[in-house]
């Protein structure tokens, strides 16, 4: 069953960022996605200003997750040793090599697919390695991963330790 919802949220995943895809690469007119939503969704009396309050909301939604993920990033990239200022360039300039495919639109579906699927395949190995540790049931994985070693054992994989780094909300 659970992987059953796995797999379900997997394809939903990959539905919506295959419709945020096509929507990114218009319909060959050139146009943004804000201008294609002008032209086709808010026709009529009150268009323009919801196309605006769109924009703007947008722009925000971006700038907010540009640097949630460029910050997260960044993370992983410490733990791999590369220092900060480097890992968000390096983030970055792997974001922008997949904005690099508008001119090649028959590279969007596949690429698109692929990276939803080292998601999952990182999400997968995540939780078969939590379930692999006897004990307790932790809140962040790699915390219950370290203490199932114990104080003496190796060091855990660096590119784990970003996800210690989020604050958890617990009950």
């Amino acid at each position: 069953m659970a992987i059953a919802v796995i797999l379900a949220a997997y394809c939903l995943s990959l539905l919506l960022h295959l419709i945020i895809a096509e929507l990114s690469a218009g319909d060959g007119s050139g146009k943004q996605i804000i201008e294609l939503l002008d032209r086709y969704l808010f026709t009529g009396k009150g268009g323009k200003t919801l196309t605006w309050v769109l924009f703007v909301l947008m722009g925000l939604a971006f700038l907010a997750n540009l640097a949630a993920y460029i910050a997260g990033g960044r993370e992983v990239f410490a733990g791999l040793g590369i220092g900060n200022v480097a890992g968000s360039i390096l983030f970055y300039a792997l974001a922008q090599a997949v904005r690099g495919l508008a001119d090649r639109p028959r590279l969007i579906v596949p690429s698109v697919a692929t990276g939803l699927g080292i998601n999952l395949a990182v999400i997968l190995v995540v939780i078969l390695l939590t379930l692999a540790v006897p004990g307790e049931v932790t809140t962040v994985a790699t915390i219950g991963w370290r203490r199932h070693r114990g104080a003496g054992g190796r060091p855990h994989p660096p590119h784990l330790c970003a996800v210690q780094a989020r604050p958890q909300l617990t009950s």
